[in-house]
């Protein structure tokens, strides 16, 4: 940095002088290294000793820059003040009094029939509509499901009380990602692959969804990070959404 700042001055006062001392400080420079602490202060005593002035360069700090933090939507609260209802009877699925804690009573892998629904619409901020759940518990070995995420314009009334629907796609009008990597778009009526498999989520993992203002797209937060995207055109701002899980 000090041979430029010397260049600078010596264009700004052009003189044998001026053009001695950014000499003698661009080899110095180059014989040190240019962020040498020394020679920040040898370019010091060479201004002074050629100008009869004062010149004090910045102290070079080698503390690194804080770490980014974590992009998150500016959110306080889980998005589910109002807790989570059974899908219809939900036949394999223990629920809190709160809504707020979740079970599914299979401990084999083997039964689906485990969907959850917001008891009331998302409330939509600037970002978007968001929630999140976090994992107490993992069923331990090999499943052929992971934690499957997403929103629904339909709404727990909607469906009939001795309905279980097996997994989130068979919920009329609802937008969804996880499953084995793969996202629902209801739109097309199709599955398709993600870069994103949820059977890689552990213990105390915190998972949430937004749902962008925007764009009305599906993106997946671990721990903070978005990790995955998902289907896009979701009627955020237009219709009441409802998480499902």
């Amino acid at each position: 940095a000090n041979p430029g700042l010397f260049a600078a001055l010596a264009a700004l006062s052009p003189s044998a002088e001026m053009a001695e001392v950014l000499l003698r400080s661009t080899k110095l420079a180059t014989a040190r290294g240019a962020f040498a602490e020394d020679s920040t202060a040898s370019a010091e005593a060479l201004w002074c000793g050629a100008t009869g002035g004062w010149l004090q360069l910045p102290k070079r700090t080698r503390q690194l820059p804080p770490r980014p933090q974590p992009w998150l939507p500016q959110l306080l609260t889980t998005g589910l003040q109002q807790g989570l209802c059974k899908a219809g009877s939900g036949d394999f699925l223990w629920v809190s009094d709160d809504g707020l804690r979740a079970r599914h009573l299979d401990d084999t892998g083997n039964e689906m029939h485990g969907v959850l629904m917001g008891s009331q619409p998302l409330t939509p901020c600037r970002a978007g509509a968001y929630f999140e759940v976090t994992l107490e518990e993992v069923r331990p070995g090999e499943s052929p499901d992971g934690l499957t995420l997403g929103v629904t314009a339909t709404s727990p009334d909607g469906l009939a009380p001795d309905d279980s629907p097996a997994t989130l796609e068979h919920i009329p009008e609802t937008w969804s990602l996880g499953y084995d990597g793969q996202m629902w778009d209801c739109k097309s009526g199709t599955l398709t692959q993600v870069d994103w498999d949820p059977r890689s989520l552990a213990e105390g993992d915190v998972v949430g969804l937004l749902v962008t203002a925007s764009e009305g797209e599906l993106l997946i937060f671990r721990n903070g990070s978005a990790v995955c995207a998902g289907p896009r055109g979701i009627p955020v701002t237009s219709r009441k959404l409802y998480a499902v899980v």
